[in-house]
């Protein structure tokens, strides 16, 4: 059921373009980019743009429908049956996830450099050919677009309809191959502006052969379609080809204080070729395209924040030179020799990175190409890391770059590190309360969570360690860090009440918030045991085993008789001793909002673990659990303290508000920085915190990820 539901939902939901354009932003003023000035912008959407069916002026080309609105005939039924209610939630959910990650990616507040293609055209990997976003200022640019690009755009979920404008680095294919496809899938997507496209000499033929070659395409899908959803006038390319003297650099573009500038390079016998820098508010990155080392790319690299470039080992490549030659390839041998000539060796650009002050060094387009950590090491991060002392990063489809624009006057940034000393996130506060951009990164550096933060709470967009979007659902797989933690033991704490008022429905534990961190311990190597207040057997909300609701935590536990002998008959917490634990843990559930912040023996326990050093957690209601509990002074524990659990919104929007305490309301009161995230379905919205050694969660979704941070504490302490 859930392969068949995760089906459906790619085929109708994330087939839904977000349709989105500037409809000011190619008019013939000011902000114009340098070049001939385009014809007056095809009709857009509302303001907002997110509208794909709103209707547009008739464009007057071909078409079945040149009138305008195309009759399409009734509605068809919605079809009854949960599994159909199911999937209209989750394509609402992820349409409003991509209006969130759109708004993220044009956020005037910060610069994102995304790599879309990384691969080489020599790929022994997955993945796309040169193609990198620049998102500033509100517009996106795009430098490049071999094969792949496209379809890479699509699955990072990059706006493309947003499209701003794209800039070519020269005719190799694997600079351009895809560029027909932008153009026609930005469209077909609901760009409703003329696309602007930057290159050298020969762009003019290039781009009229892809007007040639695509428009049947055109033709026909406005035909089907009719010319309200898909206007001719919105597909039209405009080319600008501009010419850069041998060393010199030359500005192509201009817009609202965005500037680029191309540059010659050294590629022969590939000419023209150029590299781009986009300049905006002091802040500068570099595109280096595929170039030899050069004098044009150090002037341009001078003091860059980013620069994204080429790189080849060429020390590797002589050596598969001599391989060829000895087996009689002559053409491997060949192509191994001459590629040389044009691309930077990886020492030169260490040189040039470290004496420009390069602040973060992105490779791409690395030759050779491998899909091997160990060789990469050895071929690319060792050689690079032994002369350049800034940030590096060799990447994949998905990498990702962040500069700060917004304004920070008046707010503490504060960093975290993993134990291994790579960023774990930057979130800035004020007066302790969260506020602002936040970004946090798996240890391999990649993005994996964006968090607009207005004091303390917070719209969330997460991605996937390959870069790619994740949509919120009810138990998103977690992905973490292995442990070793033998010998360690945990204390899992849960309510002991059944139903929701006196007689009313079952409920109890919620099972996840139970079961994830009970696994994600034992496979630790911890010793895991199971309370609840009153002992006995554990009451788990029904609910929790309900088809696409029931979490791969949540099935391993119905096939463990040892963890159901456990849930069968709990410790009593008041026969326990919290200290003789190295983690104590508190789940949540409907149930927990009667029992476990009015529980006296609770508090001293989590007073005297807390007093002992312990690591304490809890998730969603189990928050409620710190409400007894005092520190070293006798003041709250929660007070003044971050913290997080089920918010009165979603208990509102779950439409369960019976209970007699809720988190936020009772954190707050209890003088807690209360924060907590809200997403386009805020039943999946999750946060997980952590202060100082207590770490909560806010709904089910955060049990693995607060179990996992607890034993990092643990670690730590050994």
């Amino acid at each position: 059921m859930k392969k068949l539901l995760h089906t459906l939902l790619l085929a109708l939901g994330l087939a839904i373009p977000l349709a989105a354009c500037d409809g000011d932003q190619q008019s013939c003023g000011d902000g114009v980019p340098v070049g001939s000035c385009p014809d007056a912008v095809g009709s857009c959407p509302d303001a907002g743009g997110s509208d794909p069916d709103a209707e547009v002026a008739d464009s007057g080309a071909g078409g079945a429908d040149q009138g305008g609105v195309r009759e399409r005939g009734p509605t068809p039924d919605l079809p009854a049956g949960q599994m159909w209610e199911m999937i209209e939630a989750q394509m609402a959910t992820m349409r409003g996830t991509q209006s969130l990650v759109r708004d993220s990616f044009l956020d005037e507040k910060m610069i994102t450099v995304m790599v879309c293609g990384s691969n080489s055209p020599l790929p022994t990997t997955p993945g796309a050919q040169s193609c990198t976003a620049v998102f500033v200022n509100g517009q996106f640019l795009l430098f490049d677009a071999g094969d792949g690009a496209q379809r890479s755009m699509e699955d990072l979920n990059l706006p493309v309809a947003d499209l701003s404008a794209v800039f070519i680095t020269h005719y190799h294919n694997d600079h351009m191959a895809d560029l027909g496809e932008v153009i026609q899938r930005s469209w077909v997507n609901g760009r409703r502006h003329h696309l602007p496209v930057y290159g050298g000499t020969g762009l003019t033929q290039i781009i009229e052969g892809i007007e040639q070659t695509y428009e049947i395409d055109y033709r026909v899908r406005q035909a089907h379609h009719g010319a309200d959803f898909l206007p001719a006038d919105a597909v039209a390319t405009i080319p600008l080809p501009f010419d850069v003297a041998a060393g010199e650099s030359v500005v192509v573009y201009e817009n609202d204080g965005v500037v680029v500038t191309a540059f010659d390079v050294h590629h022969p016998p590939v000419e023209p070729a150029v590299g781009y820098t986009v300049t905006y508010q002091g802040k500068r990155i570099v595109i280096s395209g595929d170039t030899a080392d050069t004098e044009t790319l150090h002037e341009q690299s001078r003091g860059a924040d980013v620069l994204v470039a080429d790189a080849m080992n060429h020390e590797a490549l002589r050596s598969m030179e001599a391989i060829s030659a000895k087996n009689g390839w002559d053409y491997n041998a060949t192509i191994f020799h001459d590629i040389r000539d044009y691309h930077i060796d990886v020492n030169e650009l260490a040189a040039l990175a470290e004496e420009s002050g390069v602040g973060t060094l992105v490779l791409t387009h690395m030759i050779p190409t491998i899909d091997n950590d160990l060789i990469r090491q050895m071929w690319y991060r060792t050689p690079i890391q032994r002369q350049f002392t800034g940030n590096l990063m060799l990447a994949h489809d998905g990498s990702s770059v962040q500069i700060r624009l917004e304004n920070l006057d008046g707010h503490e940034l504060i960093t975290e590190h993993y134990e291994s000393g790579a960023v774990r996130s930057e979130t800035p506060y004020v007066d302790g309360v969260k506020d602002g951009t936040a970004l946090t990164w798996y240890e391999n550096g990649d993005l994996r969570r964006v968090v607009d933060w207005t004091m303390g709470t917070g719209r969330a967009i997460e991605y996937a360690p390959n870069g790619a979007l994740m949509v919120p659902s009810v138990h998103p797989e977690y992905a973490g860090r292995t442990f070793e933690l033998d010998g360690a033991r945990a204390l899992i704490i849960t309510t002991s009440v059944s139903t929701l008022g006196e007689g009313g429905a079952a409920t109890g534990v919620f099972a996840s918030e139970m079961t994830a961190p009970y696994y994600e311990f034992l496979d630790a190597g911890m010793e895991v045991d199971v309370a609840s207040i009153e002992g006995g057997a554990i009451p788990v909300d029904p609910l929790s085993f309900l088809p696409n609701i029931i979490s791969s935590y949540d099935e391993r536990y119905l096939r463990d008789d040892a963890f159901q002998a456990k849930t069968g008959d709990a410790l009593r917490i008041d026969d326990l001793d919290f200290t003789a634990y190295d983690v104590v843990y508190m789940a949540g559930g409907w149930g927990a909002a009667y029992d476990l912040g009015v529980s006296p023996v609770l508090g001293e326990g989590i007073t005297a673990a807390y007093r002992a050093g312990i690591p304490l957690g809890a998730v969603c209601h189990g928050s409620l659990g710190f409400l007894n509990a005092v520190d070293e002074n006798g003041a709250p524990l929660v007070e003044g303290r971050r913290m997080t659990g089920v918010t009165d919104k979603q208990v509102r929007e779950l439409g369960i508000e019976i209970t007699p305490q809720h988190p936020e309301t009772e954190l707050r009161n209890a003088g807690a920085i209360f924060e907590s995230l809200t997403s386009a379905s805020d039943f999946l919205a999750n946060y997980v915190v952590a202060d100082g050694r207590i770490v909560t969660g806010q709904n089910q979704n955060g049990s693995a990820e607060t179990a996992q941070r607890l034993m990092e504490l643990v670690e730590a302490a050994q």
